[in-house]
């Protein structure tokens, strides 16, 4: 019995065995994809940058456009209102039976207004 517990001493206090051959495969794995996409997108970045910079002088150029077209509707949108107003006086004259004269005036307004 004292054979088993001095073994099982000496046993549990030696140096554990390392293994430096010992590879971790999901660590590497996943340090291999990601190198993969660092470089495929070091590679794509620099065509999506140009098809940005092409956008962005089209939208540019198509904005400027915009403005010089607002500019020149503002200049023929120019509107002159005339309003023409027109008074009519109309005047009756009356009899009645013993020949006395009566006079009523009226009177009628319009307006017109045109656009140019």
């Amino acid at each position: 019995m004292k054979t088993i517990i001095a073994f099982l001493l000496l046993a549990s206090c030696t140096q554990p065995i390392k293994n430096e051959n010992v590879v971790l495969d999901n660590v590497d794995s996943i340090l291999l994809h990601s190198k993969k996409h660092i470089d495929t997108i070091s590679v794509i970045l620099p065509s999506v940058d140009k098809t940005i910079e092409v956008a962005e002088k089209q939208v540019l150029t198509n904005l400027s456009n915009i403005k010089s077209q607002n500019q020149r509707l503002k200049e023929n949108a120019k509107v002159v209102k005339t309003i023409t107003i027109r008074d009519t006086v109309i005047i009756k004259e009356k009899t009645n039976f013993w020949g006395r004269k009566r006079t009523s005036t009226d009177s009628i307004t319009s307006i017109d207004s045109t656009e140019h």
